[in-house]
């Protein structure tokens, strides 16, 4: 016995009274009618048997599958619900034979407007269909514990939905052939979140990303990881940062501000101070010049705050190399700089007019150096910027000394 036969020995009364427009038609393709009619057309109550024995049993009206049947299909599924000219529309069950879909998809479903279906799988869904696909609202449940609430479109997430895991959101926002596209807000597993656009699943455009230990960070993305402008504001010194980051760390242009209001503004690379920049102490003294990861390294110049000037090479974060120095009262340094002091061989210029060349050692006149003040010419080897002896010509009398001097440079002792 056929599933067809099985069906009409057990739902169909063959003793069933007969309306007066009750017929029993058989058609020329073999498909057969048995109930109500009116002006010619099925309407009524009635059962249709089809040629490749499918069986509908149910509301006919004008012809048309309309109301509340049965529609048995030869493979062994069956649709159980309501009809609108033909087509199953409105609430209603699909349910299918599970040892006959070794090859299918579905295990049930509905296929118009609401309706629950099981999947192979063991994955779940509730509700709406339209044209044998999921579409309008509905929330679909996986058996890895993943769940999705909203809008559909052609059997994927489609406007607006909100994807879980262990009641745990994992997004929630706008989606587009399955993939998160338009305005939405995405959760990580360490607390840390993100708000704003996103195209095909990633990142694009505007948005702020929160983590976990407070720091925010908003601008322009692009292709999930990266961001061109953004705005940032550190959670643990509450320092902000405007300017290019990509890969998650500033690079490219941008400008640093401290808690204390210190100011960076110059180059980075990979969250260090890189290439040009410039530098402002809360003090108001300030910087201008080349960085090297965070160290003032190369070629730049330092303003303190009450006026005195260094132009020249740096090392360590201090002058080392060639470099002049202009000091508050108009002295004048040139020459060569060691770990901040003067150090090797250099010119020093008083505000006075008087000149020492020659060498230094920590910041003082140290070895063989000429100082010249007016028409007297000192000469001879430097201790701790005091010449101990040395020789002394007066260019005005041509007189010349050779001997010790005091402090003051004055002849002194044995000469």
């Amino acid at each position: 016995m056929n599933i067809i036969q099985q069906y009409i020995k057990e739902e169909i009364n063959p003793q069933l009274a007969q309306p007066i427009n009750y017929v029993s038609l058989t058609f020329e393709n073999g498909e057969s009618y048995y109930g109500n009619i009116l002006n010619n057309k099925k309407h009524g109550f009635g059962l249709y048997k089809y040629q490749k024995n499918d069986l509908y049993e149910g509301e006919w009206e004008k012809d048309k599958k309309n109301g509340k049947g049965v529609f048995l299909y030869a493979d062994g599924s069956k649709y159980d619900g309501e009809w609108h000219n033909d087509i199953q529309n409105g609430y209603g069950k699909y349910q299918k034979d599970i040892k006959q879909i070794e090859n299918q998809q579905y295990v049930s479903r509905i296929y118009h407007k609401y309706g629950h279906a099981l999947y192979k799988n063991g994955d779940a869904y509730e509700g709406e269909f339209q044209n044998g696909q999921r579409n309008g609202k509905g929330e679909y449940r996986f058996k890895n514990g993943l769940k999705y609430i909203g809008i559909w479109e052609n059997d994927n997430y489609g406007g607006f939905g909100q994807l879980s895991k262990n009641n745990q959101i994992i997004y929630e926002g706008m989606w587009k052939h399955g993939q998160k596209n338009g305005q939405g807000k995405q959760f990580y597993p360490d607390g840390s979140y993100f708000f704003g656009n996103f195209q095909d699943d990633m990142r694009e455009g505007k948005g702020t990303f929160f983590s976990n230990n407070g720091d925010v960070l908003e601008g322009e993305w692009k292709k999930g990881e990266d961001q061109i402008q953004c705005q940032v504001t550190y959670n643990s010194d509450k320092t902000q940062y405007f300017g290019e980051q990509r890969d998650g760390q500033k690079n490219g242009f941008g400008k640093l501000i401290y808690a204390n209001g210190e100011v960076y503004e110059g180059q980075f690379l990979n969250d260090f101070k890189y290439g040009k920049g410039k530098y402002i102490y809360y003090n108001g003294a300030q910087y201008v010049g080349d960085w090297n990861y965070d160290v003032i390294q190369g070629n730049g110049v330092y303003i303190s705050e009450n006026g005195e000037k260094y132009e020249g090479q740096w090392e360590k974060n201090l002058p080392n190399g060639q470099g002049t120095f202009i000091y508050q009262n108009g002295d004048q340094y040139q020459g060569n700089w060691k770990d901040g002091e003067k150090k090797g061989k250099g010119i020093y210029k008083y505000q006075n007019g008087m000149q020492y060349e020659g060498l230094f050692s920590k910041d003082k006149k140290q070895g063989y150096g000429i100082l010249i003040n007016g028409n007297l010419i000192y000469s001879g080897y430097w201790k701790n910027d005091y010449l101990p002896q040395g020789n002394l010509i007066n260019t005005n009398t041509n007189e010349k000394y050779k001997g010790q001097f005091n402090q003051e440079l004055e002849m002194h002792g044995i000469g």
